[in-house]
């Protein structure tokens, strides 16, 4: 595989996961102001409450980072990625 082939697949890979974190995030963030399920008044309650919001958005950094990849992945029509 050539290099710039291959380097512009990473970049690919790189970008739709930063996508898929941007949306997890934003839906931590939705989930905590709206204290859906009482999360976040136990956060804002809790001692160790930033240590809490960072492992919540280290956990959906890691699934919806995968998630974003994984479609880009399975949407890509196969002679490379989608110009943008």
């Amino acid at each position: 595989m050539p290099e710039t082939r291959q380097r512009s697949l990473i970049q690919f890979l790189l970008r739709s996961m930063c996508d898929g974190i941007a949306v997890g995030w934003a839906l931590l963030l939705a989930i905590l102001w709206s204290d859906l399920g009482g999360i976040g008044s136990m956060v804002r309650a809790s001692s160790v409450g930033e240590m809490a919001v960072a492992m919540l958005a280290a956990v959906f950094a890691i699934t919806f980072g995968s998630v974003g990849m994984g479609i880009a992945v399975f949407m890509e029509r196969g002679d490379g990625p989608p110009e943008t």
